[in-house]
């Protein structure tokens, strides 16, 4: 294998990005030196995709190292070159699978990060219906449905909360005559509301008799 820039796969079917390369001048056994070119590139993690290290090569795709034996990371099979260098037409396969491959990774993590999205939107929203349902479970029927369920409509809780705050202005203005709001206060509060004495002794709707 002659190395060129371009991208290229490995024994262990790593992808390499061979960016650039240099000449660096090599002792030979006979104590001369020579040229040698040396190329530099970016190993990909198993996604291809993600970058994990840079390393650099011999001519002839062997993993560059001190101890001079082949790696796992050696230079297999061109995939892609530059400058108009095309694969061999048996490699066009791999082409194809390394790109879908990619491209699915991709949707697979946009989707992913989506559907995230979507579920934590989801799990807020039921968060803050469940205060809403909460305040709503303080007030009478006025605050439910007209379903069998007789659930609480969220729908009337800011109406209700507004009546209730009136309510209470009224009675801080007026203490002594609170009891005169009795029917209003039941209407929005319930029954257990009516149970709250008037001055004179007797609940809402009693009579005094002499």
């Amino acid at each position: 294998m002659q190395v060129q820039l371009g991208r290229y796969q490995t024994r262990l079917n790593r992808i390499v990005e061979i960016n650039s390369s240099r000449w660096i001048d090599e002792k030979q056994e006979n104590g001369t030196t020579a040229k040698k070119r040396i190329w530099s590139g970016l190993l990909l993690k198993a996604d291809g995709i993600t970058p994990d290290s840079n390393y650099e090569w011999e001519d002839d795709g062997r993993l560059r190292n001190s101890r001079g034996v082949n790696s796992y990371h050696d230079l297999a099979t061109l995939i892609q070159g530059r400058g108009g260098a095309e694969p061999a037409s048996s490699d066009s396969s791999i082409v194809e699978t390394l790109e879908l491959r990619e491209r699915v990774q991709r949707l697979t993590i946009e989707r992913d990060n989506w559907q995230g999205t979507a579920e934590q939107a989801m799990r807020n929203t039921q968060f803050y219906r469940d205060l809403v349902v909460q305040i709503g479970e303080k007030f009478s029927v006025a605050a439910r449905t007209t379903c069998d369920d007789g659930s609480v409509l969220c729908a009337k809780v800011p109406d209700l909360v507004d009546d209730a705050v009136t309510l209470l202005k009224r009675v801080r203005s007026a203490p002594k005559h609170a009891y005169e709001l009795s029917d209003e206060i039941t209407a929005l509060l319930g029954d257990d509301a009516s149970q709250a004495g008037q001055p004179d002794g007797t609940t809402a709707g009693q009579t005094v008799t002499a």
